[in-house]
């Protein structure tokens, strides 16, 4: 209950990026979320996968430059 309250202070298209960024949630949790909080299909389906997809780069880009000395060899 405490969770719901908290989530309901941000703007809901927020919470269902949020949630799509994060690796355990991924689109399996801000999908049923935001049918929940009765977003547009349309809508809901482009905030989940845009997380989604953002969130994956950041961790790649890191993974890159810390091997770039190990490669440079």
């Amino acid at each position: 209950e405490r969770w719901a309250g908290w989530l309901s202070s941000f703007p809901d298209d927020a919470v269902v990026f949020a949630l799509a960024t994060l690796p355990v949630i991924e689109l399996r949790g801000a999908i049923p979320v935001g049918y929940w909080m009765r977003l547009h299909p349309v809508r809901l389906t482009v905030l989940s996968v845009l997380g989604f997809v953002t969130s994956y780069p950041l961790p790649s880009l890191s993974l890159l430059v810390n091997a770039a000395p190990v490669l440079d060899h």
